[in-house]
């Protein structure tokens, strides 16, 4: 008020003294000798205004009691807070193997067994007298089974017989036509390399004839020698035509037709073949019997196996080791195959975990989790080991179920409430604050005090929790004001603040 009221009297004062030295006459002319003393006075008042709203500023802005920490390097870890209901980690129902009576029950809810420690005898008479007719049906189904093979083990032996026969037969066959052929074809190859020789021979005595020519024409040799060797060349040609002929004939006659008609004649043998090993095979047409037989033996075998089986069920055991939490049926009992009797839980626990949607992002299969409950004292240590991938309604929400191991069954009794806190990020070292220290909305800023001034400074965020926060942009070594929050937000930059640690 009282700076209020200085300001207003002030320029009260410079009006008043405006109006006194105005450089106006009073026809209204310009007094040119007072203009200097009116600038004078103006910048006068101007100085005085300014100090005065200088002080008062400068009072207005008392030192702010802040609180403080000097930034440093630490540990940090992010975390997803959640809740958990302890639950047995197996859960099976005990079934009736068989129909009958509750013969014994020797449990009681609350019992503690061990795998397949016996819970129920079940009483059937009627399994008794079906297990011995099956064992009859079975020894008749073998016998007449039996039977049938004996019978038509010779059809067997006779039905090999005659296919080996028609085998051979065929085989014969063809390795009479592969003979032949070969045959002729090794004679082209024969004449072919004949043929060559030949040739050559030719040419060797067309060179000699000549030879001879010059030689009788000098009179050197006789007639009759010359005459050798003209009639050796004419032969040696004739024999070369002859060569060239007969392979002729092979390629494109003998060989062709002598091919084909083995071809015919092998198609014959081989249509016989399968004509007789049809028939054969019509003639064996009663093995259908011995497999229908097989299958009346193996019908009865499996029959006899269920039977079995029903009454190894009689006898009911504990699926799991664990504890009896409930007991269906009283003794003298009748049940149907399938029925419930009772229920086991394992003495092992898990905790049920429900993830948010927020969070179910940042949780991973085989993270650390630590968790606490008001029935016991202190923490202990469990990991993430499975994770539904799809959402569910719980407590009309989408959340993720979550199973969570522990070590210490001891604590964690089934059915109780826990709380739940899933590591899901770490750093060593970091600079941390409190996270109601971070301000603003997309920009975040904190407030650093310096030479007794609070100063804005734009930071990053970094790995989080509900409680603290990684800042990137302070130094170690700084000091950041973290409250009170209700000073924080109201916190202007520059003002002077007293800091305490």
């Amino acid at each position: 008020m009282g700076s209020w009221m200085g300001r207003l009297r002030i320029n009260v004062l410079g009006a008043i003294l405006v109006s006194r030295i105005a450089p106006f006459n009073k026809k209204g002319m310009i007094n040119l000798k007072r203009i200097p003393i009116i600038l004078i006075l103006i910048v006068l008042i101007l100085g005085i205004m300014c100090f005065f709203i200088i002080r008062n500023g400068e009072a207005r802005y008392e030192p702010v009691v802040v609180d403080t920490m000097i930034a440093e390097h630490r540990k940090i870890s992010s975390t997803v807070i959640t809740d958990g209901l302890v639950v047995a980690e197996k859960e099976r129902e005990i079934i009736a193997g068989t129909n009958g009576f509750i013969k014994l029950l020797n449990i009681v809810e609350g019992d503690v067994l061990e795998q397949n420690e016996i819970i129920v005898v079940i009483e059937n008479h009627s399994l008794d007298k079906d297990i011995k007719e099956a064992i009859l049906k079975l020894k008749e189904a073998e016998k007449e089974y039996q039977d049938l093979l004996d019978r038509f083990s010779k059809q067997d032996d006779i039905y090999e017989y005659n296919i080996n026969i028609l085998k051979q037969e065929l085989e014969e066959a063809e390795k009479a036509m592969d003979i032949m052929v070969n045959s002729l074809n090794m004679e082209k190859i024969n004449l072919e390399e004949r043929l060559q020789i030949t040739k050559n021979k030719i040419n060797e005595l067309k060179k000699e004839l000549e030879n001879k020519y010059i030689l009788y024409q000098k009179n050197s040799i006789t007639q009759k020698e010359y005459e050798t060797i003209e009639n050796a060349y004419k032969n040696t040609e004739i024999e070369c035509i002859f060569v060239e002929k007969r392979i002729e004939l092979l390629e494109k006659h003998i060989i062709p037709d002598t091919l084909k008609q083995h071809t015919i004649e092998l198609e014959k043998f081989r249509n016989n073949y399968n004509l007789k090993k049809l028939s054969l095979e019509r003639q064996m047409l009663t093995e259908i019997d011995l497999e229908i037989a097989q299958n009346r033996v193996n019908y009865y075998k499996s029959y006899l196996n269920m039977l079995e089986n029903e009454a190894e069920n009689l006898t009911v055991v504990a699926p799991i080791s664990g504890i009896i939490n409930e007991i269906s049926v009283e003794q003298g009992n009748y049940v149907n195959k399938g029925n419930i009797i009772g229920k086991m839980i394992s003495l092992d626990n898990v905790v049920e975990a429900w993830i948010d949607e927020a969070d179910i992002n940042k949780v991973k299969v085989g993270q650390k989790v630590y968790i606490s409950g008001d029935s016991f004292a202190g923490k202990i240590e469990g990991e993430v080991t499975s994770l539904l991938p799809y959402a569910v309604r719980h407590n009309n929400l989408s959340r993720f179920k979550s199973t969570i191991k522990f070590s210490n069954n001891e604590l964690l009794k089934t059915g109780t409430f826990v709380n739940l806190e899933i590591l899901t990020d770490a750093k060593e070292s970091a600079i941390v604050i409190p996270s109601i220290a971070v301000l603003g909305d997309s920009q975040k800023y904190v407030f650093v005090k310096k030479n007794g001034r609070a100063y804005m400074k734009r930071v990053e965020m970094g790995i989080s929790n509900p409680f603290e926060v990684e800042v990137i942009g302070i130094e170690p070594g700084e000091e950041v004001i973290i409250g009170p929050y209700s000073v924080l937000k109201t916190l202007d930059n520059g003002v002077p603040v007293i800091g305490r640690n």
